[in-house]
């Protein structure tokens, strides 16, 4: 059952959630909905120093924080990809505990080994 909030946000707020609701082509709700589930599921302390360096207008801790985060989000991702592909056993030359160098130079060597199947135009 969907429930309905609300909240009162100053115009400079809402511009910016307009403008992400529109380059990413969602609904202002979308958005609202999306923020309030990210936002209420951090823990209390991520949220404090996030509403923190927000309130001070800190740019520079923004985007560090911002960078750490993202490194995690590429890092879990790849850690996803790499479970997925030894999951599907792809690989026979490969053990499920194959740590990245490994990987890479697997994956180096398929890619050599396409491009020798596939003349290029």
């Amino acid at each position: 059952m969907a429930t309905t909030l609300s909240t009162n946000i100053d115009d400079k707020m809402a511009q910016k959630v307009r403008m992400v609701a529109e380059r990413e082509n969602r609904s202002v709700s979308n958005i609202v909905s999306s923020a309030l589930m990210v936002f209420t599921g951090l823990p209390k302390d991520v949220r404090d120093t996030l509403l923190e360096l927000q309130s001070r207008q800190d740019a520079e801790g923004i985007r560090r924080l911002s960078r750490v985060i993202m490194a995690a989000v590429s890092r879990l991702r790849l850690e996803t990809a790499m479970e997925r592909l030894a999951d599907e056993q792809l690989f026979a030359s490969l053990e499920h505990t194959t740590d990245e160098i490994d990987l890479l130079e697997e994956a180096t060597r398929l890619t050599e080994a396409t491009r020798q199947i596939k003349p290029r135009p």
